[in-house]
């Protein structure tokens, strides 16, 4: 289940000593990532790909195993809307690239991969206030134990209040002409309520959890009844729930077993209030989704470590609506669908200076798609202190409902699922124990990108693009 390439990494001590107060400041402390504020949410890009507009659907969140991407927008949450407190966070690591066979749809630039404290690493109550001069408060509650029997278990509650966030500079130039700074900036905020329950004994763990996240931010409306332009307040909000159950441990020798199971909701809300002799505008989103993942390993073959696994994601629900008071514009539409997905990979340490890694991977949707994304890796150590890695990926990404809307509704054909390629070289020293550096030169081409057309109304599969550079690490 490890990566073919290199991962970066993000420690508990890591993330208090550079004060991150959420996962998108996490992910801004480590290298070949780059989250950015677009808008409400926080957009995350690597290596020359980053669209504002996809909603971090191109990177994969897993939490303790539990995939995290939402099955309406694809979205990957990394910001207030992220389903935990950092606070829960005990590490962080980051894959760049399509690196192993293990992943499927939304695995495009990378897969972000975090990992919850357990209640024996808490060791009883704790209790956390933040308050900064920025206007942000955040207190949390946290409890840990850990049995006789070695079970281990956590509880925990958070909240947080941020008030007079910044707006892009964009925004601010459609506001400065009518109203001060300080006025625009009352109405900018977000809070932000996180539950969760999680535990762990003799192979088995579970998990709920739970993140209610509401914003308000400014926007501007022409009020036709006494010709001129009203100062509102909008809000949306964003609702996670997970409720999973997993088992890890050897069922022979040789050979280990991995089960997962997960059932997921996700729920969207807009709203813009009404003003004389104009409706209110409205959006909501609405999904619910159940995961099924098995996994063998075995390493009964000197030098092979074997992984082959099947999923399944059943989309119970997948709907949107919008309109105002007068009109809906589209939905409801309550979609449900079945993904399907297999993987084999092979890691071979033919000799001690040699690692071949290979897999092969299938998602099917039936009648609408299905992708073969194969993937190779080899790893060689030419002295102790070096490695050298060469891989090549590949993957996919399907339209998602929020894509596939516009067309719908002009009666257009759906864009097909966008592909990637991937290449990459490394050389990688350490020059001493806890200092090394690494080369990198990566090429990547993406087939059939998706993104809006001109219109901004449907979506198609735009020109390639290619993306190509050196990282320094």
């Amino acid at each position: 289940s490890k990566p073919m390439g290199h991962t970066a990494a993000s420690s508990r001590v890591d993330l208090k000593r550079h004060g991150a107060r959420t996962l998108a400041d996490a992910l801004n402390l480590m290298p070949q990532i780059y989250p950015g504020r677009h808008g409400a949410y926080t957009v995350v890009g690597a290596r020359g790909i980053g669209r504002p507009s996809d909603f971090n659907a191109r990177v994969l969140l897993v939490v303790d195993g539990v995939r995290m991407n939402e099955n309406i927008y694809d979205s990957a949450l990394v910001d207030q809307s992220f389903i935990l407190d950092i606070d829960l966070v005990d590490r962080i690591e980051y894959a760049p690239g399509p690196g192993s066979a293990l992943y499927g749809n939304n695995a495009f630039i990378g897969v972000i991969q975090v990992f919850t404290r357990r209640g024996g690493q808490l060791g009883g109550w704790r209790t956390s206030l933040q308050v900064d001069r920025m206007g942000e408060q955040r207190v949390g509650v946290q409890g840990g134990w850990r049995t006789e029997d070695g079970a281990e278990w956590l509880v925990a509650v958070g909240r947080g209040l941020s008030r007079r966030i910044p707006l892009d500079p964009r925004i601010m130039d459609d506001f400065n002409p009518l109203l001060s700074l300080d006025t625009v900036l009352s109405r900018r905020w977000d809070w932000s309520t996180r539950y969760m329950v999680s535990g762990h004994w003799s192979g088995w763990s579970w998990m709920w959890a739970q993140s209610v996240a509401e914003r308000g931010f400014p926007t501007l409306r022409w009020n036709d009844a006494h010709d001129e332009i009203l100062y509102l307040q909008d809000r949306e909000s964003d609702t996670s729930r997970v409720l999973s159950l997993a088992y890890d441990g050897s069922i022979a020798p040789d050979w280990d077993l991995h089960w997962s199971f997960q059932r997921s909701r996700y729920v969207y809300a807009y709203e813009s209030p009404a003003i004389e002799n104009s409706p209110n505008y409205f959006s909501r989103a609405n999904g619910r989704w159940q995961y099924v993942d098995l996994r063998l390993e075995n390493h009964s073959l000197a030098g092979h470590h074997w992984v082959f696994g099947v999923e399944q994601q059943y989309d119970r629900l997948r709907d949107m609506l919008a309109g105002n008071d007068a009109n809906i514009f589209f939905g409801p539409l309550q979609e449900r669908a079945h993904r399907y997905g297999v993987y084999l990979q092979d890691s071979w340490e033919f000799n001690p200076k040699h690692v071949l890694v290979a897999g092969w991977r299938r998602d099917v949707l039936p009648g609408v798609y299905a992708a073969n994304s194969p993937r190779i890796a080899w790893n060689y150590r030419p002295g102790e202190r070096d490695i050298v890695r060469w891989q090549y990926g590949t993957a996919f990404r399907a339209p998602n409902l929020y894509e596939r809307v516009g067309n719908e509704l002009y009666g257009v054909p759906s864009p097909a699922p966008e592909r990637m390629r991937s290449h990459q070289w490394s050389w990688e020293r350490e020059w001493q124990p806890g200092w090394r550096t690494q080369l990198t030169h990566f090429r990547s081409r993406v087939i059939g990108l998706v993104e809006p057309d001109a219109s901004g109304f449907i979506t198609v599969n735009d020109d390639n693009i290619r993306s190509f550079g050196w990282e320094w690490l």
